[in-house]
């Protein structure tokens, strides 16, 4: 069996991703961690913006140089449902990091929409660009 562990700094916040969440295989009862960055966005925008290029240029970094970590990029929406907005976005990255040199077999991307917010319910504006993100589970497989 399979067994992931993860060994970046983490967010703080942990959950359990299924292979149903994620789009190659990998174990049922594998852990994940966000990555301790993510990207935010304003109103309906999916493009990279160049602040964050640091934080793409160090992940994908940290990928090629560990032919063992495999990464999903995730995108998050705020203010009700859109998957096809939080798709792109995490798409956009997606392609980014390919662009990088992150190879495409051990990296996916999939929007979440508003499935996973940080901030719930979300009151203020922050709270609404809080939630609009991609963000990064890196994951470790030891065989």
């Amino acid at each position: 069996m399979i067994r992931c562990l993860i060994i970046v700094t983490c967010f703080v916040l942990q959950q359990n991703i299924y292979a149903a969440d994620f789009d190659y295989a990998q174990p049922k009862d594998s852990i994940g961690y966000i990555y301790e960055h993510s990207l935010r966005y304003e109103g309906s925008d999916f493009t990279v913006d160049l602040n964050y290029q640091y934080i793409l240029e160090g992940l994908a970094e940290l990928i090629i140089g560990d032919t063992s970590l495999h990464l999903q990029v995730r995108g998050h929406v705020c203010c009700g449902p859109s998957y096809k907005l939080s798709k792109k976005r995490a798409k956009w990255v997606y392609k980014y990091l390919r662009d990088l040199g992150v190879p495409k077999e051990r990296m996916c991307f999939k929007g979440m929409s508003d499935t996973a917010p940080l901030v719930f319910p979300e009151k203020t504006e922050e709270d609404e660009a809080k939630n609009r993100r991609v963000d990064f589970v890196v994951f470790k497989y030891e065989y």
